[in-house]
């Protein structure tokens, strides 16, 4: 507590209290003489009777710390049941996998390993005594074949599952091969690793020509060597896209109206906070809210849906609106074919009453080979 002592004499209550093993802190002179200062429960009642040598007055300015506050809310039996129950449900929750993490997994989704995980009977909420990590682990890898080690760590009320993967072994790498041109066109790059190359730059070739050989003859010996044939033939084509788009369009329009629904979720069981089914056709977007305690998360967390109702309504397309449409069509197609260049050289545009048809040609430079399997039967 923070007390004021007065009087004429008002420093003489230090040294008196030094002599009665009376402690106080944070000493300061007030004004008229007066000192201000901190001092315990236990040793204010110790200088009850030393005031009265002294001569000096005593004032409480303030009441501070645990006693004060125990005192303050002794009476309030709800609020100290509700302290008790608190750290009572801390200690039991402490004994259950709060959180379940993933790391070292790339080709593995995160997604497979943690189902694995809960069809061994390790979810979010399972008691952490249960859990045996050596069999665990081992179980794991037998229902995932793509890992080649695990780990279960737990720490506090975390669990982490560290995987590595089986490395990616080209199958056969040695299996002969040739390859062929999947597409027409003009030689213009040829960068081929192995096999024997037919063509020379500025070379027209058709679809399906063999462009490299995987059989060799060596000139010396006349020994026939086979070799998987690797590598990559760029040739000049042209690729024509057409893309038709019908003026009459049903587009899904979004009411203003909103519903939200919250779903509570307690580890893996999850409780709907609200009653009745949204009706379909809506879109639905979704806000999730992890709750913390200390900084750091607990398995409780509100999951926030925004239903947004929709309906379905008949539009008619202008030119300019269809051929937007069709562009965005065309782009996403040349994004998709791996081309390493691409110029628009011709187009085409046509129009009737019930759709719009879009023809452009472009002269693209790509990687045109494909690989062909050399039969052991042709070999012989």
């Amino acid at each position: 507590m923070r007390v004021h002592f007065s009087g004429d004499f008002s420093e003489r209550i230090l040294n008196l209290s030094a002599r009665n093993s009376a402690t106080l802190w944070e000493i300061e002179k007030g004004g008229s003489g007066a000192i201000l200062a901190n001092i315990s429960v236990k040793d204010f009642r110790k200088i009850r009777t030393i005031r009265a040598k002294s001569g000096v007055r005593v004032k409480i300015i303030k009441k501070i710390g645990a006693p004060f506050i125990i005192k303050k809310y002794s009476k309030r039996i709800g609020f100290a049941l509700g302290i008790i129950t608190f750290f009572v449900i801390i200690n039991f929750l402490s004994g259950y996998v709060w959180k379940i993490e993933v790391s070292g997994n790339e080709r593995v989704n995160e997604t497979l390993i943690l189902n694995a995980c809960s069809e061994l009977g390790i979810n979010e909420g399972t008691k952490i005594k249960n859990i045996d990590t050596n069999k665990a682990k081992e179980q794991l890898l037998i229902k995932l074949n793509g890992l080649a080690w695990a780990s279960f760590n737990i720490e506090g009320c975390r669990l982490t599952v560290e995987v590595s993967e089986i490395k990616n072994n080209t199958q056969n790498e040695s299996e002969p091969s040739n390859l062929l041109a999947k597409v027409d066109g003009v030689i213009r790059h040829i960068n081929v690793k192995s096999g024997n190359c037919l063509v020379k730059v500025g070379d027209a070739v058709v679809k399906d020509d063999m462009l490299v050989s995987g059989t060799i003859e060596l000139a010396e010996s006349g020994i026939i060597s086979k070799v998987k044939s690797k590598g990559e033939i760029i040739a000049e084509t042209e690729r024509i896209f057409t893309v038709k788009v019908p003026k009459k369009q049903i587009k899904t329009v979004t009411s203003e109206k909103q519903i939200t629904k919250r779903v509570l979720s307690f580890f893996s069981v999850k409780i709907p906070l609200y009653l009745g089914e949204t009706k379909k056709p809506f879109i639905c977007k979704t806000e999730l809210k992890e709750l913390k305690l200390f900084n750091e998360k607990i398995p409780i967390s509100i999951t926030k849906k925004i239903f947004y109702p929709t309906k379905e309504v008949e539009i008619n397309l202008s030119d300019d609106e269809a051929k937007e449409i069709a562009i965005q069509k065309i782009n996403a197609a040349l994004k998709n074919g791996n081309f390493k260049d691409f110029s628009l050289i011709k187009e085409g545009l046509k129009s009737t009453k019930d759709e719009f048809i879009l023809t452009q040609t472009f002269k693209c430079e790509e990687n045109i080979v494909y690989e062909e399997k050399i039969e052991e039967n042709i070999l012989q």
